[in-house]
């Protein structure tokens, strides 16, 4: 395992409440313009609950169940870029399910899943991961230091 993934609990928390806050707040900017209902308003009063739902999805059973699948079929070489893959296409299953006014038939599910996928994985691997990790380095410096 890489050294700039997280060692212990403590890390893997702060990891995944700047990734999480990244990915729902990039997401959820997305599908509300998709939707014609981008204001700050519609932002902020959905952030909370869907962050929260998120993080904990993420880190009680998404996380260690995809691990878990993961770690059997993929070489520890391709490990996080398949955990990032899968990850992503499980939250993106999610995010048209708790889009908030919006009823959906099968085929505009179906649009939602593929651009909310495409959407979130550009997100996941080019910005949110990526400064998740910075973070990370930065807050090992400050506990390393003290």
């Amino acid at each position: 395992m890489n050294d700039k993934y997280p060692k212990n609990f403590i890390e893997g928390i702060v990891l995944g409440l700047v990734n999480c806050g990244i990915m729902v707040s990039g997401m959820m900017s997305f599908n509300l313009f998709r939707n014609g209902a981008l204001n700050l308003e519609n932002f902020l009063s959905g952030f909370l609950p869907i962050f929260l739902f998120a993080f904990l999805l993420s880190e009680i059973l998404v996380g260690p169940l995809m691990m878990k699948v993961v770690t059997k079929f993929v070489s520890n070489k391709y490990l996080v870029f398949f955990r990032v893959l899968l990850m992503a296409m499980i939250m993106t299953f999610m995010a048209p399910l708790i889009e908030m006014g919006f009823v959906m038939n099968g085929t505009q599910f179906l649009y939602a899943f593929i651009t909310n996928y495409f959407v979130a994985l550009v997100l996941q691997t080019i910005i949110a991961m990526r400064c998740a990790l910075f973070v990370l380095a930065e807050y090992r410096s400050l506990y390393n230091n003290h």
